[in-house]
């Protein structure tokens, strides 16, 4: 009788989040079974390994070798690819290296040369091969049933997870990252449909999607043996999706990836009208019956996403035990790793070109971090009709405006990157701190603001520099007990910033952090509370308690108070002569324009502005909305974005005195950018 064969034991290194499919993979395969990983954080590795009964963490891909490892996942980033896949098979074991296979022609070559010696072989997870949409697609090419395929695209829109401090990680840091990434999946799918790929036209853009990655926006024509093929990335694109087309001579078609279906539309040779009926039927009938079969599927557990990797991976260790073709082959990955490092490499050009042509240069007298913002360029703006050379610290170079004159320096960086924030603070006399997250999960917020207010900081103090001034925000203050207070820089914090959300938690512990670091190190920082900032075309729905419904302006309350309202202009101002040296460190300003139109004025003047209908919802209607939303979302597991705590401290009526700021900053004008009436007005 023979004995079934023994599963191969396998070993991954790196126990990042693709590490959990693959174990999901090796899971459900007979023919392999993990024994242990190995990660450079360890923390990381030892969480991933607690995950199941018997694998054991260790210190290096050698000693888990030496252990009794048979195959070794390579999860690393890219750039360690082939370095773990070489030490693997040098090591003796066969080698499963997540996409791409390498990031050079010189390291695909060095890996087949060691797989040969070693008589060990080696599989790219070219996953979307495996997934079952694009499968299906494949095999219907495969059968000529809709003709000659004549071209293929493949796009997918993509978001980075956020990230909270430290240095950008590696899929921000070169310039055609984002195409090895993902680019790689569009690569081979073309040329599984249209043959070898001959030639590359690419066009990589910055549009502001993701505003760490160089270029956010790609389009690469690809020329094959057999047709044109196209692949687009994009981080601006919403809702997220990744769909795979094929066009051929005899009908049209699409994989869709993310919602888990495929489609067809064949040429039926009707009347044109009636073959774009039958076109419309074709394409929308499996969309709308995956939508309840897909329900019942992943309510009984049968899907799940990247069940392409999975799939991926049982081929692979099948193709080990029986000696048959891989899925995915070393030369596979070796002949998509040419045309994709063939475009990374442009990019990767262009933005060291880029990072040159906009490094610090000149020894300016202020810093400006978050100077692509409104505020921001506002005071570039006024430090350089001062005539002051002025750094502005920006994550993407800028196109247009006030940034742009001989008197302004860039310094491209992040917040959350300590090094970059020292670069540009070195050198300077005066830093205005006006760089914070607006929006994202708290992730971006502990990154944007908490962690580049700390990074600051500590580089103001370490090269001495004579002020910072730090932009912080009235909403640190306890609003929802404030209401019909008179509010001054000694009234209360909120005592609750979790409840107010993410951008009030993190100004609030911005400022604290700077106000501590005033008492106690002797930082020269200044604060200064801006009201909410009014520009020339007047006050927008920000600065009102408001939400656009349709073609309704919906005030929430009744709109009786008065905004806390400033010019674009003054803010900048009075900012700037609070650079002064003879204010006290830890001092705290409040710059608030008068207080003289209620938001009810200002919504009417809006509404009309933009063709819409005022709509007023009382305070107690709006009370029992924000009761209801939080108590659904508490039954479903989830934060509301709105709750009764939030809804009142955004109706509270605060009343500002700004003496203070005033005396300190000579602050003689009282305009907040309105007329008496609500219509914006000119500012000197």
């Amino acid at each position: 009788m023979r004995l079934p064969p023994k599963p191969f034991r396998v070993g991954f290194v790196g126990t990042g989040a693709i590490a959990g499919v693959h174990l999901d993979a090796v899971a459900r395969c007979p023919h392999a079974a993990l024994v242990g990983v190995t990660d450079r954080d360890t923390a990381r590795a030892r969480a991933f390994a607690a995950r199941i009964r018997g694998v054991r963490v260790f210190p290096d891909l050698g000693s888990m070798v030496d252990a009794g490892t048979d195959v070794v996942h390579v999860l690393t980033p890219p750039h360690a690819h082939a370095r773990g896949a070489l030490e693997a098979l040098e090591r003796g074991c066969h080698v499963l290296v997540e996409k791409p296979l390498a990031t050079s022609d010189a390291d695909c070559m060095q890996l087949a040369e060691a797989a040969s010696l070693h008589g060990r072989r080696v599989g790219v997870n070219h996953s979307l091969l495996a997934d079952p949409q694009v499968r299906h697609v494949l095999d219907t090419v495969a059968t000529g049933r809709i003709g000659q395929p004549v071209s293929a695209e493949y796009f997918c829109s993509a978001a980075y997870p956020a990230w909270r401090d430290g240095p950008l990680p590696e899929h921000y840091r070169d310039g055609g990252n984002p195409f090895r990434d993902l680019g790689v999946h569009g690569l081979y799918l073309v040329r599984a449909v249209l043959g070898e790929i001959a030639g590359m036209e690419p066009v990589f853009v910055s549009r502001g999607g993701d505003p760490n990655l160089c270029f956010d926006e790609w389009d690469v024509i690809v020329l094959c043996e057999r047709g044109v093929g196209r692949v687009r990335l994009s981080w601006s694109v919403r809702p997220l999706q990744t769909v795979f087309t094929v066009h051929a001579t005899g009908g049209t078609l699409r994989a869709d990836v993310g919602s888990m279906f495929a489609t067809a539309r064949r040429a039926t040779g009707l009347p044109h009208a009636l073959d774009r009926a039958v076109g419309a039927l074709q394409e929308g009938w499996p969309a709308l019956r995956s939508v309840p079969a897909n329900a019942v599927r992943w309510v009984s557990g049968n899907l799940r996403p990247y069940e392409g990797l999975r799939r991926a991976v049982e081929q692979f260790y099948s193709a080990l035990a029986d000696g048959g073709p891989l899925p995915a082959s070393l030369e596979d990955g070796r002949r998509v790793v040419h045309w994709v490092e063939a475009v990374a490499l442009l990019a990767d050009a262009a933005k060291r070109l880029r990072e040159r042509a906009h490094r610090p240069h000149a020894r300016p007298v202020a810093l400006v971090t978050g100077a692509t913002g409104r505020l921001g360029r506002q005071l570039v703006e006024r430090l350089v009709a001062r005539g002051q050379q002025v750094r502005a610290f920006c994550r993407r170079p800028p196109t247009d405006g006030p940034l742009r004159h001989p008197l302004v320096d860039i310094a491209l960086g992040d917040l959350g990157d300590a090094a970059a924030v020292d670069a540009a603070v070195a050198g300077v006399r005066v830093v205005y701190h006006c760089g914070a997250a607006m929006r994202g999960p708290w992730a971006e917020h502990a990154r944007g603001t908490v962690a580049g207010t700390r990074h600051v900081v500590d580089s103001v103090l370490r090269h001495r520099v004579a002020r910072l001034v730090h932009v912080s925000s009235l909403s640190v203050l306890d609003w929802g007990a404030l209401d019909g207070a008179l509010v001054t820089e000694e009234t209360p914090l909120e005592p609750r910033p979790d409840a107010r959300g993410c951008y009030t938690r993190s100004k609030l512990l911005a400022e604290q952090h700077v106000l501590a670091a005033a008492r106690d190190r002797r930082l020269p920082a200044v604060i200064v509370r801006p009201g909410i900032l009014v520009g020339p075309e007047g006050p927008g729905i920000d600065a009102l308690n408001a939400v656009v419904i349709g073609r309704q302006l919906v005030l929430l309350g009744d709109g009786g108070g008065a905004p806390p309202l400033i010019s674009m202009h003054d803010a900048a101002e009075l900012i700037v002569r609070a650079s002064e040296p003879a204010l006290e460190p830890g001092t705290v300003l409040h710059v608030v324009g008068s207080q003289t139109t209620t938001a009810r004025t200002l919504a009417a003047h809006l509404a009309r502005d933009r063709g819409l209908r005022l709509r007023c919802i009382p305070a107690p209607l709006v009370h029992a909305g924000a009761a209801a939303a939080a108590a659904l979302a508490r039954a479903l597991g989830r934060q509301s974005p709105i709750t009764p705590y939030r809804m009142r401290a955004a109706g509270a009526r605060l009343r500002f005195d700004c003496t203070r700021a005033r005396a300190a900053l000579a602050w003689a004008d009282d305009a907040n950018g309105l007329d008496p009436s609500g219509t914006p007005a000119a500012v000197a």
